[in-house]
C-alpha cells in the first residue's frame, strides 16, 4: 500500500501569489531607494544654495564685483529652482513607495491567506488520514481478536 500524501489544489494560484508579492516588494524597494536618492539629491542642492547665499554677503573692508555677485545670485537662483522641483520630485516618489506599500500589503495579506488554508487543509486531511489508519487497525486488531476467539472455541 502506498503512502498518500496531501495536495493543495491551490497551489498554482499560491505560487503566483507568492510571485506577485516578491514583484510587489521589489518595486517598493526600487521605490524606497529613488526616494532615498532625491531626498540625498536634495539635502545636495540645498546645501549648495546655502553656500551661494553666504558668497552673497560680502565680507568686511572686501570691494565686490557687481559681475561676481551677478554671478553667484544665479547659481543661488538655479539651486532654490533645482530645490522646488527636488521638493516635487521627492513628494511624487513618496506618494508612488506609499501606494507600492499599500500593494505590498495586500499582495502579503493574500498569500497569507492562502498559505493558512493549506496549513489548515493539511491539518485536516492528517488527522482524517490518523483517523483512517487507526480504523484500519482496530479493524485488523478486531479479526484477529475473532480469530483467535474463534480458534479457542474449536
Amino acid at each position: 500500500m502506498s503512502a498518500a500524501r496531501f495536495t493543495f489544489r491551490l497551489a498554482r494560484v499560491l505560487a503566483l501569489r507568492e510571485r506577485k508579492a516578491d514583484e510587489a516588494a521589489a518595486a517598493f524597494g526600487a521605490s524606497e531607494a529613488k526616494v532615498r536618492q532625491l531626498q540625498s539629491a536634495q539635502e545636495e542642492v540645498l546645501a549648495n544654495r546655502e553656500a551661494a547665499r553666504d558668497e552673497l554677503v560680502p565680507r568686511a573692508g572686501t570691494a565686490v564685483r557687481t559681475g561676481d555677485m551677478r554671478a553667484v545670485q544665479l547659481l543661488a537662483d538655479q539651486a532654490e529652482a533645482r530645490a522646488a522641483w527636488l521638493r516635487a520630485a521627492v513628494a511624487e516618489a513618496e506618494a508612488e513607495a506609499a501606494a507600492r506599500r499599500q500593494t505590498l500589503a495586500e499582495r502579503v495579506r493574500d498569500r497569507r491567506v492562502l498559505e493558512r488554508l493549506r496549513e489548515r487543509l493539511g491539518d485536516d486531511w492528517r488527522e482524517d488520514a490518523d483517523r483512517r489508519a487507526r480504523s484500519a487497525m482496530d479493524e485488523v486488531a478486531t479479526r484477529l481478536a475473532m480469530a483467535t476467539m474463534t480458534n479457542r472455541s474449536k
